[in-house]
């Protein structure tokens, strides 16, 4: 047993009553007092050995923390990654679990905890080579369509290699696309449809954490190119963020059910801009983003309020423009 208990249960048995001081002489005693006192005495001692069981019970409890705060744990489900940046339920009700890897390739976790054998996905071939040490470029996000259950769309956002249109000195584009399931298991990659390229100037600050809205919409973020600061070659001089003509930086918004590749929502206060030169230009087409002044928002949820019906929140501060 431990020391402190015994010497607490040892105080317990030790307690008694200390004798009461007799009144001052010429004083009559009231008997009441006298009798409420000895209650008082046998209630203080009762207290305290109570008190003490408490202690003791408390002491030797597993798992007692001193400030019997609640505490999360953590346990391994799967292993074998490099670094897994998107976990998705499947919505077939199987109660599997996808799961991304910033390298390219998605895997299936059953529902009886193990991974499946064969890939979900494999895109390291679409890919920009990715080094064995660090790198920001890769597959960033998931989202599958809210009617996946009927239609089998699922979405990506993964860094491709540099487009032959882009300027020379750039790093890479980043590739929004809409896939479809070959079956229940397997992704077809065979069917990717692209519905929207952007060409970086570095590798880093790349964003593309995807997520549909209540709304249907298909909302995801975009980096404002890389560099430090926003300042480095292939940066406007008030930065991608700011500057209104790029997607760079950017949180975008669009209805991916309409529209040749996508539709731009009506209500998107940048639909009537005249920044771009085509409407069939992507590259150019810049009245489909809803928040900018951003740097590199990855992980970001929607969420009701905010400064609109849903905002579109992370891990960095942006303005939204609804």
């Amino acid at each position: 047993m431990n020391n402190k208990s015994v010497r607490v249960m040892e105080q317990t048995r030790n307690c008694a009553p200390s004798p009461r001081p007799s009144p001052p002489r010429g004083e009559r005693e009231n008997p009441r007092a006298r009798l409420w006192s000895q209650y008082a005495s046998k209630f203080e001692v009762a207290a305290f050995r109570v008190l003490a069981i408490l202690v003791t019970l408390a002491w030797f409890t597993p798992g007692y923390a001193a400030n019997s705060e609640p505490f999360v744990e953590l346990r391994q489900i799967a292993e074998g990654f490099t670094s897994p940046l998107n976990l998705l339920t499947i919505d077939d009700g199987s109660g599997r679990l996808i799961i991304g890897d910033q390298i390219g390739v998605i895997r299936i976790l059953n529902s009886d905890g193990k991974l499946a054998e064969k890939p979900f996905a494999d895109l390291r071939e679409k890919m920009v080579k990715l080094p064995q040490g660090f790198d920001e470029r890769g597959l960033l996000g998931i989202a599958l369509h809210p009617r996946f259950a009927q239609n089998k769309k699922l979405y990506l956002f993964y860094s491709a290699p540099l487009r032959a249109s882009a300027p020379t000195n750039f790093n890479c584009t980043s590739h929004l696309s809409e896939f479809k399931m070959k079956d229940a298991d397997e992704l077809d990659i065979g069917s990717e449809r692209v519905l929207l390229e952007i060409d970086k100037p570095q590798m880093n600050h790349n964003g593309g954490r995807l997520a549909f809205g209540p709304d249907g919409y298909l909302y995801f973020s975009v980096g404002d190119g890389g560099g430090a600061n926003d300042s480095d070659a292939g940066h406007s001089p008030q930065g991608n963020g700011q500057d209104t003509t790029k997607l760079l930086g950017k949180i975008v918004r669009i209805d991916v059910d309409h529209g040749n590749p996508y539709a731009i929502p009506s209500d998107n206060p940048f639909a009537t801009a005249t920044s771009g030169r085509e409407a069939g230009d992507l590259r150019l087409r810049r009245s489909q983003f809803v928040g900018h002044f951003i740097r590199s928002r990855w992980n970001s949820r929607i969420v009701r309020g905010g400064r609109g019906p849903e905002s579109f929140r992370g891990s960095e501060h942006h303005r939204e423009r609804r």
